[in-house]
């Protein structure tokens, strides 16, 4: 795949917009696959870092040149505009700025402004080569904020377990071959670590846990698995170290589901073995 990365170089201008140019458009690119049409200009500037709702029009103008030049360069086919996804706080459609976008907006009527802010954001919302775009340019996709805001909400309690959940370890405990491991022992349910920290399945003579979420997991509780095979495998090297024992530990997230694509750079990013559609 080639790289189109420069273009953003080269179609922005001020020194500080290319760098937020690329944290602008796997925001908006996230807000399109999930159909999100509630975030304001502000809500863009404090997930950038500002605190002050400062004036991003000409970020998100660039962000429109960017697709441009994107679409010559590599012809593709019309990329949609994602501009009209940020609305004014007070009257929720974008702003004059998006004339930009649109050159006659500033002449319509609030009701001809709402038909082209609908129609242009149902076109970003069936766009179907988001992530191609993003990696042409060289971005990833953007670790959605709302899937953070759940899990530091605290919603992720010690409740009871679902049917599936509880299947799939009991399942998994009784059968470690279907993990693709050579591990001859039945595997301890719920093993609670030093930490207090309970895993789903534990191998202790193989040294493998197994964090399991089922089909029906929402993205952030997928998102708060792989951190938690994170710190498993920190906890158990850690028990190893103290007992003056090889610190080992492999750990596995397995799940019923597919991963989302920003869930897979985590992953990737954290190096998680992980089990789809188990």
């Amino acid at each position: 795949m080639k790289d189109y990365s420069y273009i953003i170089d080269e179609a922005c201008t001020g020194e500080k917009t290319p760098k937020l140019v690329r944290q602008i458009i796997p925001i908006l690119v996230g807000w399109a696959k999930r159909k999100e049409t509630n975030h304001t200009y502000g809500d863009l500037s404090r997930l950038l870092g500002y605190q002050d709702g400062r004036c991003i029009g000409h970020q998100l103008g660039s962000v429109q040149l960017v697709f441009q030049q994107l679409q010559e360069e590599a012809g593709l086919e019309k990329i949609p505009t994602l501009n009209a996804l940020v609305s004014n706080a007070r009257t929720g459609i974008p702003s004059g700025g998006f004339s930009y976008v649109h050159p006659k907006y500033d002449e319509m009527d609030l009701t001809e402004k709402q038909i082209i802010v609908e129609n242009a954001n149902n076109e970003a919302f069936n766009y179907e080569k988001w992530d191609y775009v993003l990696a042409l340019l060289g971005l990833k996709p953007y670790l959605s904020q709302a899937d953070e805001d759940i899990i530091r909400s605290g919603a992720f309690g010690f409740g009871g377990e679902g049917k599936e959940h509880k299947l799939m370890k009991e399942f998994i405990a009784a059968h470690p071959e279907a993990i693709d491991k050579q591990i001859s022992e039945e595997g301890i349910l719920e093993h609670i670590l030093l930490s207090g920290d309970r895993v789903d399945v534990f191998f202790p003579k193989a040294n493998v846990a197994v964090e399991v979420k089922p089909k029906l997991a929402s993205d952030a509780d997928i998102l708060r698995g792989l951190f938690q095979c994170v710190k498993y495998k920190a906890i158990l090297d850690a028990e190893a170290e103290v007992k003056g024992e090889i610190p080992d530990s492999e750990i596995i997230l397995v799940i019923g589901g597919k991963l989302s694509q920003s869930n897979r750079n985590v992953q990737e990013c954290l190096d998680i073995e992980v089990i789809e559609e188990f």
